[in-house]
């Protein structure tokens, strides 16, 4: 039978030589070096951030054709993340938290518009302490650009959010 390997173990050419892959100066990444075994015998949190759809240490994405409220649909999510209630009024939210909302849908009056209607749609006073825990920008990061990275970065590292959202991510 043939002998199993470490994922990522140096592989050997037919002369015993080593074989790296890479491409000049910039070396393609190594794979992590697990086994199978160790993956399925990791026992991982089972903490949500929403209820049985969406873990609380998982990236995810809203997705949807042109007009479909995925906005709006983010907007409820983040007022309900830092309220800790419930997302689109039926799935309940387990990991209360702060959140950092990145928009580029619509600019300042009309972001102010739709969070005051979800924030009243939630029976949530939009003047209230839980309007302290959702830090809103108007622009949306370009992720090509450094010093933008650099700002969700520290924001990241500062804020701590439980929910960091991106709209959109184009």
């Amino acid at each position: 039978a043939p002998e199993l390997r470490r994922i990522g173990a140096p592989v050997a050419d037919d002369l015993g030589d080593e074989v790296v892959s890479g491409h000049g100066e910039h070396p393609l990444p190594r794979p992590t070096d697990v086994l199978a075994r160790q993956l399925l015998d990791t026992e991982y949190s089972n903490q949500f951030l929403i209820r049985g759809i969406w873990h609380a240490d998982a990236y995810g994405t809203i997705s949807a054709g042109p007009k479909a409220q995925k906005t709006w649909d983010c907007l409820d999510l983040a007022v309900g993340v830092a309220a800790g209630t419930n997302w689109l009024g039926r799935f309940q939210i387990d990991r209360q938290g702060p959140v950092v909302f990145y928009s580029g849908e619509g600019g300042d009056r009309n972001m102010t518009r739709r969070l005051t209607a979800v924030f009243n749609g939630k029976g949530i006073d939009p003047n209230g302490p839980v309007a302290e825990h959702v830090h809103f920008h108007t622009r949306a990061p370009r992720l090509t650009d450094q010093q933008h990275l650099d700002t969700i970065r520290y924001n990241a590292e500062t804020i701590r959010p439980a929910l960091i959202i991106l709209d959109p991510l184009y």
